[in-house]
């Protein structure tokens, strides 16, 4: 009976630990993952991460994609993209929610879902 309840518990603690993931704050959240925007306007836009760099890239309605490539700086309330081509950061509020972030940038607002 013993053997059966430290198994049980051995299975159980390899369920509860081995599929956790610990985020320290909204910052680490926006960074882990991929994510992306469209809406019937024909618009999309993508925010991505790697390495030490962030691309955002926003596309409306037939036209080119605009996009801002560069090494990123996150605090609590803004992200900060330094593209070296255009020799400007560019500096976005943010809010997130589990699944979506809200950006903003000059008072306008994208709402962005986790890519899947």
């Amino acid at each position: 009976m013993r053997r059966i309840f430290i198994l049980i518990l051995c299975i159980f603690m390899t369920f509860c630990t081995g599929c956790s993931r610990i985020v320290a704050s909204s910052a680490d959240e926006l960074t882990l993952g991929s994510w992306e925007h469209r809406n019937e306007n024909k618009m999309s836009a993508s925010l991505e991460f790697y390495e030490e760099k962030a691309k955002l890239t926003i596309t409306s309605s037939g036209d080119e994609a605009h996009t801002i490539e560069g090494t990123y700086s996150v605090d609590n309330e803004n992200i900060y993209i330094t593209d070296t081509s255009k020799c400007k950061t560019y500096t976005f509020s943010y809010e997130v929610y589990a699944d979506r972030v809200y950006l903003g940038y000059m008072g306008n607002t994208i709402k962005f879902e986790r890519k899947k």
